[in-house]
């Protein structure tokens, strides 16, 4: 049995519970064609033996050549989650080490033959996201994002996203306007820390010939998302005076282009973006309280993967479809990498 060599600093992503986990998850290997794990077991109060050839209700029969008869049990004595391997022939590792016994956390990967398990504390979502077949995730807290998302959508207001670099958070604006009223407007998108603060406000809002030297007529693209949606990625880099001209436009859906006194009205649904995690964090970074209160009529925020263990894989499977790659490219020793590799 190869050992994977656990990373030197493996820490538990913040908000994670470190205690005991309630769910035995087989992430690999899998019969489903997209990855998705297909033997998933309660930790029962007593005990529950895993193995190629055991049977019975308190037992987990796995389909694994590598796997002893009885491979190894978890007990729950007193609400802790023990792990004892039972004498199996290639051994029992737990993130990366041989282990004969030892107490379980959330989180925590355990290989067995050439299975990969994960033990969480909820059990992984069965069901698929069918309004888009390139959303790939069975994980409690994404699917709640997931179920969020469609509210917002039918809502049809203005939504604000956070989460870190990485999170999907343009790919999910983009699913909102599919799901949205609005779905056969446009999608207008914006990464506003990719625009010099002093052209910011022509950019969404326009300008009319003459408003500074060498201005000519020009569409903002608050017209251009007429009926449709405007994404604005990284709102917070935004000026001060940019900001409330938004906040005008949310409140009253009126804006001005630059040099034009007539208010032009526009019923673009605006989706905001940052990667900032948290309100607080928001406001102690460049952004109008008065706009945040605004946008947060549905505010969506995205776990990063390391909240996203069950995601790992089908993931995986994910990618390697895209590049054209067969899933049979992963063994076990690349899945326990990944699953114990210490992701943002």
């Amino acid at each position: 049995m190869t050992l994977i060599r656990p990373p030197a600093k493996r820490c538990r992503p913040p908000g994670l519970n470190p205690g005991p986990p309630t769910v035995l998850i087989r992430a690999w290997p899998t019969t489903d064609p997209t990855g998705y794990p297909d033997l998933v077991r309660e930790i029962p109060q007593g005990l529950l033996c895993i193995g190629r050839t055991v049977s019975g209700g308190d037992c987990l029969a796995c389909n694994d050549g590598y796997m002893s008869g009885k491979h190894f049990q978890l007990s729950a004595p007193k609400g802790d989650v023990w792990l004892t391997d039972l004498g199996s022939t290639n051994g029992t590792s737990l993130n990366g080490r041989q282990v004969s016994e030892a107490r379980l956390s959330a989180g925590d990967v355990v290989i067995a033959g050439s299975s990969v398990f994960i033990l969480a504390q909820e059990q992984p979502r069965t069901e698929r996201f069918f309004l888009d077949p390139k959303v790939v995730s069975c994980s409690p807290c994404m699917g709640t994002v997931l179920d969020d998302l469609k509210v917002a959508a039918v809502r049809d207001c203005a939504v604000l996203l956070l989460g870190e670099t990485g999170t999907g958070k343009g790919f999910l604006a983009r699913i909102l306007h599919r799901l949205s009223p609005r779905s056969r407007g446009p999608f207008v998108s914006l990464n506003c820390a990719t625009v010099p603060r002093g052209l910011s406000e022509s950019e969404l809002f326009g300008a009319a010939r003459g408003a500074f030297t060498g201005a000519v007529n020009r569409t903002g693209l608050v017209q251009a998302a007429q009926d449709g949606t405007l994404f604005l990625d990284e709102i917070g880099e935004l000026p001060m005076e940019v900001q409330a001209q938004l906040l005008t436009l949310l409140d009253g859906g009126e804006y001005r282009r630059l040099g034009e006194p007539t208010a032009r009205s526009s019923n673009a649904l605006l989706v905001a973006a940052t990667n900032r995690a948290t309100r607080s964090s928001l406001l102690a970074n460049s952004l109008r309280p008065d706009l945040v209160a605004r946008l947060s009529g549905e505010t969506l925020v995205l776990p990063p993967l390391c909240h996203r263990c069950e995601d790992i894989v089908p993931l995986a499977f994910s990618a390697l479809a895209e590049d054209g790659y067969a899933a049979s490219c992963l063994t076990t020793e690349v899945v326990a990498r990944l699953l114990l590799h210490p992701w943002p």
